[in-house]
């Protein structure tokens, strides 16, 4: 089996790199809630959110592999504004 290193694009995880086995065709990851639980509180459920990054396959005159982007991102142009108008999500309106 061969990993590859890919770059995540859009949603909680933009702009973080993860090994993932050579030509998936997306992952999933899950998203662990911000609030922090402290040992003296009541016992409570966390929930997580799943969400699915799908592979894209990109190429250039010295470049050739892959990046994974939540639906609705466009791989390119996201790289090309180099995040400089990080894409929100509802999550990120919470703080």
């Amino acid at each position: 089996m061969s990993y590859e290193n890919v770059l995540l694009i859009g949603g909680p995880k933009d702009g973080e790199w993860m090994s993932v086995m050579e030509g998936m065709p997306s992952i999933r990851v899950a998203v662990m809630p911000k609030m922090i639980s402290r040992i003296h509180d009541p016992v409570h459920e966390e929930t997580f959110e799943i969400i699915e990054y799908r592979r894209v396959q990109m190429s250039g005159d010295k470049f050739r592999g892959c990046v994974y982007v939540l639906d609705g991102v466009e791989p390119m142009s996201a790289l090309i504004n180099g995040y400089r108008q990080p894409i929100r999500n509802s999550r990120d309106s919470d703080t």
